[in-house]
């Protein structure tokens, strides 16, 4: 070993750094740095960007949410057209049931004379049958 070798070596290390030695420029006031200027532009753009994609992604869902609206509108409609139509179904058998009935009951009362001595009940039956 040197002698220059063993002085190093008892030395303490040094903290100094390379940084120190040069020591960043000061700005001007009112003068930006290169590095400055493109990280306010990008700031810039994603501030402006950022609002305009949530309102975009908000006027998209709220046309997601209209048509749900109007599919389950028009889903309730047709339910009820066909509660309404099976209701009507459900008299119509009821008032032919019922007509039914009293011919045949008329039928064993009057036999083979029924279309002369009970034509209202016949008639009852032929009208719950048209409807």
């Amino acid at each position: 070993m040197t002698v220059e070798a063993v002085r190093a070596a008892r030395e303490p290390t040094s903290y100094f750094t390379p940084a120190m030695a040069f020591p960043r420029a000061r700005a001007v006031v009112g003068q930006r740095s290169e590095t400055d200027k493109t990280l306010s532009s990008t700031t810039d753009v994603t501030l402006a960007a950022g609002p305009t994609v949530v309102a975009l992604a908000a006027i998209g869902f709220a046309f997601y949410q209209q048509g749900r609206g109007f599919r389950h509108e028009r889903e309730m409609a047709d339910l009820d057209a066909v509660r309404r139509v099976l209701d009507d179904a459900a008299t119509a058998l009821h008032e032919a049931d019922y007509a039914r009935g009293e011919v045949m009951s008329a039928d064993i009362r009057h036999g083979r004379w029924l279309l002369e001595r009970a034509r209202e009940s016949v008639e009852r039956l032929r009208q719950a049958g048209r409807s």
